[in-house]
C-alpha cells in the first residue's frame, strides 16, 4: 500500500460519499471531521517502508507513488505539513455542524486537501506548482453556492496563479540544462530570476492580491476562510521546500529582498485600505493580507527565529479565521455582510456576533488574543532593523481595528427598518461561538499551546539558513 497515494484517496473518496448526503449538510460536516481526524492521526503515527497488520494481513506500507513518471514521496520530515492541512481543515468543517453550510463546500474542500498534499509530495519539486493551479481552479466549486453566484474573487485567484505557475516551470526547466559545465551559473540565475518572479506572484504581492478581499465580499465567509487559511499557506511551505532542497536558492539574496519588498506592501498598502472597509467579508480580505505581509516580512529576514515566527503567524490565525467564518457566516445569513445588513444583528444573534468579533480582532492583532502574541514577536524584530516598517505594522493593525469597531457598533444600532428574519441561533452555534471564542483568547495567554508544533514545519529549513 502506498502511503502517499493512501493520503490522496481517502479525501476524494470522503468527497465523493459527502456529495451524495447533499440533503443532510450537517452530517457531510461531521464526515469530513471524522475524515481529516482519522487522517491527521495517521500522518502523525503512520510507519513508512515497513510491514504493517491490516486486517489481519501483512501489508507493505511504501513512502513512493508513482504515476506518469512522476514520483510522489512522503518523507518523515512532511508529517508536520501534512498533520497541519488536515488540522487545519478541522475547525472549518466544524463550522457546518449546525447545518448551515450548504452546496459544494464540504466536497470540494475534501478534494482541495490531497491537492494540497501533493504540493509536498511531488517530484521533482516544482512540479508542485501544476497542482497550485489545480487547486485555484477548484476554487470555483469552494465559493460559489445558491446564495453566492459572484465568481469574481475565484476567476482572479486563478488568472493570478495561472500567471505565477509558468515562471515556476520554467525555473524547473533552467534547472534541467545546468550541469556541471561552465554554462551553469547562468542557468542557475535565470532560475532564481524566475523562482522570484512566480512566488512574488503567487504570495499575493501587490498588485497581485486583490483576489483576497473580493472573495471575502463575495463569497460563502467559510469557503471564504478555508481558502485564506490553506492556500497562501501551501504556497509559503512549497517556497520553505525548496529552500531547503536547493543551496543556491537559499544564497539568492533576490529572493529574500522580493519577500521583504512584498511584505512591506502588502503591510502599507492593505492597513490603508482596511481602514476605509464597510463590507465584513473585505475587512477580513485586507486584515489577513496585513498579516501575510508580517509572514512575509519575517521570511524575508532570513533567520531561523524569523521563520519560527512566521510559521506560528501562519498556525495561529487558523482558529481566528475559523471563528470569525462560524460567525459572520450565521450574521449574513447567506446575504450581505456589509455595514446596512448588519445593522441591529447583535440583539438577535449574540453568538455569532461573539465569534465575528474574537476572530476578526484577533486577525486585527489585538493584545490578549491568539493574534497579538507572535505580532509582537516579528514587530519587535522588524523593529531593530526598520523603526519605520515596525510603525507602519503598528498602524496597519490599527487601522483594521478601527473598522472593526465601526462594524460593532452598526451590529447595535438600530436598523432604519425593521432587519429580515433570521434563523434562531442554534445550541451547536451557540457552542461553536464560545468554543471558538475561548480558544483564541487561550491562544492569546498561552500560545505555547501551538507555537512549538508550528515550529517544527520549519524546523530543517530554519537550521539549514542558520
Amino acid at each position: 500500500m502506498s502511503v502517499p497515494l493512501l493520503f490522496m484517496a481517502a479525501p476524494v473518496a470522503a468527497a465523493a460519499l459527502c456529495a451524495l448526503l447533499y440533503r443532510w449538510s450537517w452530517l457531510q460536516s461531521m464526515l469530513a471531521c471524522l475524515t481529516v481526524l482519522l487522517l491527521a492521526l495517521l500522518a502523525l503515527q503512520i510507519p513508512l517502508d515497513e510491514l504493517a497488520v491490516v486486517g489481519g494481513s501483512d501489508v507493505r506500507l511504501s513512502a513512493t507513488f508513482n504515476i506518469f513518471g512522476r514520483a510522489f514521496v512522503f518523507a518523515v520530515e512532511d508529517r508536520p505539513v501534512l498533520i497541519f492541512y488536515f488540522v487545519a481543515a478541522l475547525p472549518f468543517f466544524m463550522c457546518g455542524l449546525d447545518g448551515r453550510l450548504r452546496g459544494s463546500f464540504v466536497p470540494a474542500a475534501l478534494l482541495l486537501l490531497p491537492l494540497l498534499a501533493a504540493t509536498i509530495f511531488v517530484q521533482p519539486l516544482l512540479f508542485a506548482a501544476l497542482f497550485l493551479e489545480l487547486s485555484a481552479a477548484l476554487a470555483v466549486l469552494l465559493l460559489a453556492d445558491g446564495a453566492h453566484r459572484a465568481t469574481r474573487g475565484a476567476l482572479r485567484l486563478l488568472v493570478t496563479v495561472t500567471l505565477g505557475v509558468p515562471f515556476i516551470l520554467l525555473a524547473g526547466w533552467q534547472l534541467e540544462l545546468a550541469g556541471s559545465g561552465p554554462e551553469s551559473t547562468q542557468y542557475l540565475t535565470q532560475a532564481g530570476w524566475a523562482l522570484c518572479a512566480g512566488f512574488a506572484i503567487l504570495l499575493a504581492a501587490v498588485p497581485f492580491h486583490s483576489w483576497m478581499p473580493a472573495v471575502g465580499q463575495e463569497a460563502p465567509a467559510v469557503a471564504a476562510a478555508f481558502l485564506w487559511a490553506l492556500f497562501p499557506a501551501a504556497v509559503l511551505l512549497f517556497l520553505f521546500d525548496a529552500l531547503a532542497q536547493f543551496d543556491w536558492l537559499r544564497s539568492t539574496a533576490l529572493l529574500f529582498v522580493m519577500l521583504r519588498v512584498a511584505g512591506t506592501g502588502l503591510i502599507v498598502v492593505c492597513g490603508a485600505l482596511a481602514f476605509g472597509q464597510r463590507n465584513w467579508g473585505r475587512l477580513a480580505g485586507y486584515a489577513v493580507l496585513v498579516e501575510w505581509g508580517a509572514i512575509l516580512l519575517a521570511v524575508g529576514m532570513r533567520t531561523p527565529v524569523a521563520l519560527g515566527a512566521a510559521a506560528a503567524l501562519l498556525v495561529m490565525r487558523v482558529p481566528a479565521l475559523a471563528v470569525w467564518a462560524a460567525g459572520a457566516g450565521a450574521l449574513a445569513g447567506g446575504g450581505a455582510t456589509d455595514e446596512d445588513s448588519l445593522r441591529s444583528r447583535a440583539h438577535a444573534q449574540p453568538f455569532a456576533t461573539l465569534a465575528a468579533l474574537a476572530g476578526g480582532l484577533s486577525l486585527a492583532g489585538l493584545p490578549l488574543t491568539a493574534g497579538f502574541a507572535v505580532r509582537w514577536t516579528v514587530l519587535r524584530m522588524v523593529a531593530v532593523q526598520e523603526f519605520w516598517l515596525a510603525a507602519a505594522l503598528v498602524f496597519a493593525g490599527l487601522g483594521v481595528l478601527v473598522a472593526h469597531v465601526r462594524l460593532l457598533r452598526a451590529l447595535f444600532e438600530a436598523a432604519p427598518q425593521p432587519p429580515p428574519e433570521t434563523e434562531p441561533e442554534t445550541a451547536v452555534l451557540a457552542g461553536l461561538a464560545l468554543l471558538g471564542a475561548g480558544a483564541v483568547l487561550g491562544l492569546g495567554f498561552n500560545p505555547q499551546w501551538l507555537v512549538p508544533a508550528a515550529t517544527r514545519m520549519v524546523e530543517a529549513l530554519a537550521g539549514k539558513l542558520g
